[in-house]
């Protein structure tokens, strides 16, 4: 998967992750997580389970 995942903590203390595509495309997680390990835990999760082919080919 080519981009780069970025982890912080929002204001409310929660944590989530922001893919940043190659071509500046920005989509940040939906979801908070209680600790940064479970955002991490989740960035990994979509590493090893998204494969390029299943991007669309337009």
């Amino acid at each position: 998967m080519a981009g780069k995942f970025e982890i912080y903590q929002d204001p409310s203390g929660g944590y989530r992750f922001c893919f940043s595509a190659d071509n500046g495309q920005n989509i940040p997680s939906p979801d908070a997580y209680r600790t940064e390990d479970e955002a991490r835990e989740q960035v990994e999760s979509l590493r090893s389970n998204v494969s390029p082919r299943s991007r669309p080919t337009d």
